[in-house]
């Protein structure tokens, strides 16, 4: 227990210390900034690209400025690829390390205390992978704190890696291609109908493609 309390600590510090030495919320602000500041290192680029947005994920930054970026440094097809991986890493790091440091004293304060947890956990050890790829597509899901909920539940690793992968996918090609736009007022329509779509399917899918079914089987445990 000791060094699991030890791990969060260092965890939150690293993140502080992060947010403190570097001013992200710029780099959040303005894609072109990342894309100004990897591309310097020309032979190198996609490297750097890679474990910069791995870092910057780890440090809680979104990575919604990094996939823009890396559209508009890589294009809409490698771009895609790098964010997608940076994504996948990531998230299971910080999943890893949530279980790691709940491991199954938390949780199972949480199945005793919440009575909603328990059943909750107990429809993702049977639905996980829908589950992750309905709250990964859904717009206006934050994945940072999905990445630290999931670790204190009992879905399985693999749906969850599986899940992120697949749920991010809609998302980072938009983005990917919206980086790689210089956006005319036209091109700018065409990435507003493509979000607009993406909500509209995540919707859809919600509702009728079992995300419903999945919240009446959490209350029906």
């Amino acid at each position: 227990m000791k060094w699991r309390i030890m791990t969060l600590v260092f965890f939150i510090g690293l993140i502080l210390l992060g947010w403190y030495y570097i001013d992200w919320s710029a780099y959040i602000a303005d894609p072109e900034l990342i894309r100004d500041a990897i591309s310097t290192h020309k032979y190198w680029t996609p490297v750097v690209f890679i474990v910069v947005q791995i870092i910057g994920e780890l440090m809680l930054v979104p990575g919604t400025p990094f996939t823009i970026a890396g559209g508009l440094m890589f294009g809409v097809f490698w771009g895609s690829i790098f964010s997608l991986f940076c994504s996948v890493v990531s998230s299971m790091l910080i999943f890893w390390a949530m279980r790691y440091v709940g491991n199954s004293s938390i949780i199972q304060y949480l199945h005793d205390r919440f009575e909603i947890m328990r059943r909750y956990n107990l429809a993702l050890e049977n639905h996980g992978l829908r589950h992750v790829i309905i709250m990964r597509v859904l717009p206006f899901a934050p994945n940072n704190f999905l990445n630290i909920g999931y670790g204190l539940t009992k879905v399985s690793s693999k749906d969850f890696a599986l899940g992120t992968l697949l749920g991010n996918l809609p998302s980072t090609i938009v983005l990917s291609y919206f980086g790689n736009l210089v956006v005319t007022a036209d091109d700018l329509n065409y990435v507003i109908l493509a979000v607009a779509g993406i909500i509209l399917v995540s919707y859809l899918w919600f509702r009728y493609g079992g995300g419903d079914k999945l919240i009446s089987g959490v209350k029906s445990i």
